[in-house]
C-alpha cells in the first residue's frame, strides 16, 4: 500500500488501520470503486469522485463477530486525487469520504 500512496496519505490510512487494531477490529472481505468522474486535473495532478462499494466487506471483533454497523451505507461517495511526482510515478495523495451530496 504505501508504494500506491503520498506519505501524507499514507499517513491517513495508518491511523485508520491503527484505530482498528487497538480496538481490536479487522475489516474482512474487498471493497471496490466504480462510477468514477473527472473534477479537475492538470500536469500534475486528477481529482476524481468515484464510489467506493463496501457491501463485501464486513468489521470483525477479535472474536469473529461480525459487528458491522446495520445502518452503514454499502455504497459511499468519495473524493480521490491522484499526483505525479518528479519521477513519473503516479501516487494517490487524497482518499476522503465526500462530505457533500451523496452521488453513488
Amino acid at each position: 500500500m504505501r508504494g500506491l500512496l503520498s506519505e501524507e496519505a499514507y499517513g491517513q490510512e495508518l491511523q485508520g488501520f491503527e484505530y482498528l487494531s487497538s480496538n481490536g477490529l479487522r475489516l474482512q472481505g474487498a471493497s471496490s470503486y466504480d462510477s468514477i468522474s473527472v473534477k479537475r486535473w492538470d500536469a500534475t495532478t486528477v481529482e476524481t469522485y468515484l464510489c467506493l462499494d463496501l457491501s463485501a466487506v464486513r468489521l470483525v471483533d477479535r472474536a469473529g463477530n461480525d459487528v458491522t454497523p446495520p445502518d452503514r451505507v454499502d455504497r459511499q461517495p468519495f473524493e480521490v486525487n491522484f499526483v505525479r511526482e518528479p519521477t513519473g510515478q503516479v501516487l494517490i495523495s487524497r482518499n476522503s469520504v465526500w462530505a457533500g451530496d451523496n452521488f453513488c
